[in-house]
């Protein structure tokens, strides 16, 4: 499994919006089911400030976090799949 996260890191100031997208390929699928964005090791619960989207085809499961107004509280989020060590 081939794991790309666009942008790895970026720095945005509070209030701009900011994307973040991870793409999972190979030959064994992803399950989007499986898909987690993450917040000091919890699982991120999306309001009205966030959108989580996951699409799985059949050799990608792409996923993406957008984030309407950035806080300093959106520092250090991550994306995990339970079936891939990073």
């Amino acid at each position: 499994i081939t794991v790309n996260i666009q942008p790895s890191d970026i720095i945005v100031e509070a209030g701009q919006s900011t994307q973040f997208s991870c793409n999972f390929t190979g030959k064994k699928r992803v399950r989007r089911e499986t898909v987690t964005w993450l917040k000091d090791d919890q699982p991120i619960a999306v309001n009205q400030g966030e959108i989580i989207s996951t699409s799985e085809y059949p050799n990608v499961t792409m996923t993406v976090l957008k984030i309407f107004s950035s806080k300093p509280s959106h520092t250090g989020i991550e994306v995990l799949n339970p079936n891939t060590q990073f």
